[in-house]
């Protein structure tokens, strides 16, 4: 037969279950608080950036990977002519590929050479 807890032995069980469902709920939320916003200009520029911001496509220049919003990049790409979004693709795969709002069909296959 079982035996009856005892009052203390009951609260210890519950205390420790309201600190674990507390612990499951706060492991989450604080990965949600401390987790890294969009890029920023204090992001380090890298070579590839570097050669990025230095080119021009019909004479304008190309947005800045650390700061350019996506809504920014998709723009720029809408307005550029096909042949001119697969050569810049082709020159910065790295770049392009981690741009956001660069379309997807622009360099499908290309940055895997």
């Amino acid at each position: 037969m079982r035996q009856r807890q005892g009052p203390v032995r009951r609260w210890v069980r519950r205390v420790a279950l309201l600190a674990s469902t507390g612990l499951a709920l706060a492991i989450p939320a604080t990965t949600a608080l401390f987790t890294p916003g969009p890029a920023t200009a204090s992001m380090p520029v890298t070579t590839a950036d570097r050669a990025w911001l230095a080119d021009r496509a019909d004479g304008r220049p190309l947005p800045d990977p650390r700061t350019a919003t996506p809504a920014a990049v998709a723009a720029f790409f809408h307005q550029l002519r096909w042949h001119d979004a697969v050569t810049l693709t082709d020159r910065y795969p790295t770049v392009v590929g981690n741009l956001d709002g660069a379309p997807c069909g622009c360099g499908t296959g290309r940055t895997g050479r």
